[in-house]
């Protein structure tokens, strides 16, 4: 009878074993089911409250003339008045605009109006003091505005940013305290965070008090014009939140 022998080279079963057991490794990957046990998500929120710093004021115009070379000259005339009034109010130039630019090139829309044109323009106005805005309102209740007198009232960039960190900072705070909570009763330990998500926002604060104030005379007359209301803004809300995973050890 004849036999057979069969030689295998030892290295080359070693890297053919080798090969077999990283396609496995691969498909079963166990270190991703190590992985997500020892870490843990959590999510953070903070709102604080702030009063605003910045008041923006959007006063419209409307001047006519039988041409629109008239309109807009009074319409011009009109703002220049206006203009040098709020500078002399302490309004510095750099927080006067007009709708186009801040470069005093008027933007007028033209309508006709029983043979004559209208030219319709507007302010800009922003301060940053509210003794300040109350007086801009003040002087803008006294002339001939169509829309509103009173500003919106908001954060500015400086202010925002800072408040956005501070609020951020709580969140964070609020997520670990969170995942400290939780790993203690797991009888494990926080380590590094792994990977942080953010977000900020807030809602504009929308102005209590517009156009001109009017009340009756006492004794029956036409409307007179009364104080200027007050400037009240309230507080505004500023939120941040933080998705955060950390690992546990």
């Amino acid at each position: 009878m004849q036999s057979f022998t069969i030689k295998l080279d030892f290295r080359i079963v070693s890297a053919m074993l080798t090969v077999v057991i990283l396609v496995m490794l691969g498909f079963w990957q166990p270190w991703s089911a190590a992985a997500s046990a020892k870490t843990i998500s959590v999510s953070g929120t903070a709102s604080i409250k702030a009063l605003p710093d910045q008041y923006v004021f959007s006063p419209t115009y409307e001047a006519k003339g039988a041409t629109e070379k008239e309109a807009l000259a009074s319409a011009t005339n009109q703002t220049t008045t206006i203009t040098v009034a709020l500078k002399a109010l302490g309004v510095p130039d750099k927080d006067i605009a007009t709708a186009s630019s801040a470069t005093g090139n008027y933007y007028p829309y033209w309508k006709w109006n029983a043979g004559s044109k209208t030219a319709t323009t507007s302010l800009t106005v922003t301060v940053d003091n509210k003794d300040l805005a109350e007086k801009v309102q003040t002087y803008l209740l006294t002339t001939d505005l169509t829309g509103s007198a009173s500003p919106q009232a908001s954060f500015s960039e400086t202010r925002r940013k800072a408040l956005e960190a501070e609020a951020r900072t709580k969140a964070i705070d609020d997520a670990k305290a969170k995942a400290t909570q939780i790993a203690t009763e797991l009888g494990v330990h926080v380590g590094k965070a792994q990977s942080v998500d953010t977000n900020n926002g807030y809602g504009e604060i929308m102005p209590l008090a517009s156009g001109k104030a009017v009340a009756q005379d006492a004794n029956g007359g036409g409307p007179v014009t009364a104080p200027a209301p007050v400037i009240y803004t309230g507080q505004n809300d500023i939120s941040a939140s933080v998705a955060i995973v950390y690992a546990l050890r």
